[in-house]
């Protein structure tokens, strides 16, 4: 598992470091000139469209480039021509699968504490009071605040995690069953989204056997995480014991 790290660690983090210098730059500019515009201004609905675009990229689009690009998606081990080289070295398909998948976690994670310092520097842009609230609230209630904040955040790593091991399952159970089809490319993309939809309906047979309310508590947001993770270990498994019997590239 170690060398599995440290060899997709040195494969992917200038790509990473790249893509955080350009989110980090648009952020920058977008803060910029939201503090220099002023109100119904051009500059100022430049602003709001550059704005706009970047929060749409930073929460969507890093969450899909990290998920399709980044070190965990194991379509890289599978349909590029140096995958065969995989196969060769002496590392078992659990270590290998796994640490890709950490690694990718890893990316995810930088991409999203960049975008929460985007959001406290498009609060402090736009309105200083975004930031007074704290100082008008009690402690227990700046407590509960970052309570949330965390559970929320470590339910949205947990997420990407899930959204790994679908992927990564729905594409390898395709490979190895319909790899020389004529179609493959379009049929594994319905295939993908079909897996998921699956994924979603047996989510949601749990979540109703055991009456599970959403808006009660950030807490409780574990509960439909834990259930989805579950489910992604038995996907893991799946694509492990795939990969390493039934996958030749």
């Amino acid at each position: 598992m170690k060398s599995v790290l440290i060899q997709e660690f040195r494969l992917h983090y200038k790509r990473v470091l790249f893509t955080v210098a350009l989110m980090a730059g648009l952020y920058i500019l977008s803060g910029v000139l939201f503090a220099l515009a002023e109100p119904e201004s051009k500059l100022f609905n430049t602003a709001m469209g550059l704005s706009s675009l970047t929060f749409t990229f930073g929460t969507i689009g890093l969450f899909l480039w990290a998920l399709f690009k980044g070190s965990g998606y194991v379509g890289d081990l599978i349909f590029k021509d140096t995958g065969y080289l995989m196969k060769t070295v002496p590392v078992s398909s659990w270590s290998l699968i796994g640490g890709k998948m950490v690694i990718g976690l890893l990316e995810f994670f930088v991409y999203c504490v960049l975008w929460t310092v985007y959001v406290f520097i498009v609060g402090l842009s736009i309105d200083i009071d975004f930031y007074n609230v704290f100082e008008v609230i009690s402690r227990s209630e700046v407590r509960k605040i970052l309570l949330d904040f965390f559970n929320l955040a470590g339910c949205v790593l947990v997420f990407f995690i899930i959204c790994q091991a679908v992927v990564n399952c729905a594409i390898t159970i395709f490979y190895s069953v319909c790899r020389h089809s004529k179609w493959s490319g379009l049929l594994m993309g319905i295939f993908v989204y079909l897996f998921i939809w699956f994924t979603i309906k047996l989510f949601g047979i749990f979540v109703n056997f055991i009456n599970f309310d959403f808006f009660r508590d950030a807490a409780e947001l574990w509960i439909p995480m834990g259930i989805l993770f579950l489910i992604s270990v038995v996907y893991y498994v799946v694509t492990c014991i795939l990969y390493e019997k039934k996958i030749s590239v």
